[in-house]
């Protein structure tokens, strides 16, 4: 069998030699190695543990910034805030008070407190929707849907606002046309009201 080598003796040959006989006298090689480094390289060492040590503490005393989701939320629920302050928390209750105030006063009165009245359900419906479209431009469509759900609460009162304003501004009778539209059941705030 000439020129034959067998399978263990091949291995054995293979490779370079360890260069230690255990694991312990390897830890202790390393351990060398590292006082040997720590030595020459005193200086630096200590410089970045101490600008680490120093960035770890400046991190811990700084306070988390609100993401820009957070604030948005916040500015949303603000208007939704003031929404409930304008309407007393009572949406239709708010509108049946529009109405009482509308049909005992005159055209202009009735139209001027009206109109006031829309003007500021129209701003935080822009204002709302303004937010609810950086929402989704943010963080997509699920949080989208619940800034979307503020957005037509305001609307669904400015559309029961803009009704009353409309009859009370194209009826020189408004007293009366009023009258006859809530014993009617007629305006879009009573419909929800038995929806």
């Amino acid at each position: 069998m000439t020129g034959h080598i067998s399978s263990t003796s091949f291995f054995l040959a293979m490779g370079r030699r360890k260069l230690y006989a255990s694991k312990e006298e390897a830890a202790e090689a390393h351990r060398q190695a590292s006082n040997k480094y720590y030595r020459r390289h005193r200086k630096t060492v200590l410089r970045k543990a101490e600008g680490a040590q120093v960035s770890t503490t400046s991190k811990l005393s700084t306070p988390a910034r609100p993401t820009k989701l957070m604030v948005l939320k916040t500015k949303l629920a603000d208007t939704l805030t003031t929404l409930e302050g304008l309407t007393g928390g009572a949406h239709v209750e708010y509108c049946q008070s529009l109405v009482s105030t509308a049909s005992q006063s005159s055209s202009k009165h009735a139209c001027d407190s009206l109109t006031s009245a829309l003007n500021c359900i129209e701003a935080l419906e822009h204002d709302s929707n303004d937010i609810a479209l950086k929402v989704l431009s943010l963080s997509g469509a699920y949080a989208f849907k619940d800034a979307r759900r503020s957005v037509d609460t305001i609307a669904k009162i400015r559309g029961w606002v803009y009704e009353l304003w409309e009859t009370v501004f194209t009826d020189s009778n408004h007293p009366v046309a009023l009258k006859d539209a809530v014993a009617g059941g007629a305006l879009l705030f009573q419909k929800h009201v038995a929806g």
